[in-house]
């Protein structure tokens, strides 16, 4: 998609990561649809879970009416939750059983992302997480430890949680759905450095990205949408004059020539909060 110098729940809306409440036959706060057709595929474990009363297991079933919802006659157990997250943990821990039959694999995943209204998506911030290959038999609860890999250095808005017995049905690999195949889980926890509480903007309330740049140069702020970058040429020319829009700004560099510049960011009260060089290669 490992425990590293301590853990504790953030404050985002994430909820049930022990699966302790249940209602309508799915963990509260998680997304189960496929168990209201395929029965069977996400149940409750109430005997010998590893941490509190409870945990879930997820298991691939022959479902005779998916058919005629479009779906595959093969359904993997299913759960998934998306909710408001603004950290970045080093890594994520989960206890896990799990009978992977062979040719089948399950997978457990954690997304990160950022919603950008400059180009109106959403894009991935961090990953971590496991696929497990076909003929893994594992008994007894055991934690797994994934690390995150981040491929921007945003602060999320939005984290995707989701845990399949089969994942072919996600679209990951062309691996066989094989009926039986389980995956249980619970405990699952993330885990941040001592003493980090916010690495995004490290010592700077903004950043500027890539550097050198040749497309696009990325600008974010903590000063919100009511800053601006003003960027000038090595002479002193003005250049370009941009709003930042929810403390972002995306500055097109097509019609700029290859060299050095200068970005100065502007909070709204007129005060010059930030100022660094970029250079342009196409």
């Amino acid at each position: 998609m490992a425990a590293l110098f301590g853990s504790n729940i953030s404050f985002s809306q994430v909820q049930n990561l022990g699966f302790e409440t249940w209602s309508n036959n799915a963990p509260d706060g998680w997304q189960a649809q496929l168990g209201l057709f395929a029965q069977g595929s996400v149940t409750q474990i109430t005997t010998g879970a590893p941490e509190g009363s409870s945990a879930v297991q997820l298991t691939t079933v022959n479902c005779a009416f998916c058919g005629f919802l479009g779906l595959p006659s093969v359904i993997p157990g299913l759960i998934q939750q998306q909710t408001s997250f603004v950290d970045r943990p080093t890594s994520v821990s989960v206890k896990l059983k799990c009978n992977i039959g062979a040719g089948d694999e399950a997978l457990f995943g954690v997304i990160t992302s950022l919603y950008s209204p400059i180009d109106d998506t959403s894009f991935t911030v961090g990953i971590a997480g496991s696929i497990i290959p076909g003929g893994t038999i594992v008994n007894n609860w055991t934690t797994q430890t994934l690390p995150f890999q981040y491929q921007d250095v945003s602060n999320p808005d939005t984290i995707t949680i989701i845990a399949l017995s089969s994942d072919s049905l996600a679209g990951v690999s062309q691996s066989t759905q094989y009926v039986g195949s389980t995956l249980s889980l619970d405990a699952i926890v993330f885990n941040y450095p001592a003493g980090i509480s916010e690495v995004f903007y490290m010592n700077d309330d903004v950043i500027l990205y890539p550097n050198p740049a040749s497309d696009f140069l990325n600008i974010k702020s903590k000063s919100g949408d009511k800053a601006k970058a003003v960027i000038y040429d090595i002479s002193g020319r003005l250049i370009s004059n941009e709003e930042l829009v929810y403390g972002v700004a995306k500055i097109d560099l097509n019609n700029f020539e290859n060299g050095l510049y200068i970005c100065k960011v502007i909070d709204e009260n007129n005060k010059i909060i930030f100022t660094d060089k970029f250079t342009v290669s196409k």
